[in-house]
């Protein structure tokens, strides 16, 4: 683990990680149920079986220290990380883009096609 990641963990107060390597895969391409395709990172204990799946979307960039750095934090507790992009991410004009028919009635559903996609 690196010099940042234990003074992150100590200015959170956090345990001691039980995970030191650890395998990120990125750039993972994953379909939506209405066709748009959504990138994702994942984050996961190099080696390890079957773990827990956490999911973080962010329409910031995936990119972002903020998002790599909760994702090591929890990467290093035992789980996996999926850090994804929503739709219209990082494009800067109004109105935001328009939710696909269906997809207001069905929250999450989205989170669980990609965690099922890239795990």
């Amino acid at each position: 683990m690196s010099v940042l990641g234990r003074l992150f963990d100590r200015f959170l107060g956090l345990p001691e990680a039980v995970v030191d390597d650890v395998a990120v895969t990125r750039d993972l391409r994953v379909s939506m149920p209405d066709g748009v395709v959504l990138l994702a990172d994942r984050y996961r204990p190099r080696g390890a079986g079957p773990l827990p799946v956490v999911l973080m979307r962010t329409p910031y960039g995936k990119h972002r220290i903020d998002a790599k750095a909760f994702a090591s934090v929890l990467v290093r507790r035992g789980m996996q990380v999926v850090v994804q992009n929503t739709r219209g991410c990082l494009r800067l004009r109004w109105p935001l883009p328009r939710l696909s028919p269906g997809e207001g009635r069905r929250p999450g559903h989205g989170g669980l096609v990609a965690c099922a996609a890239v795990v």
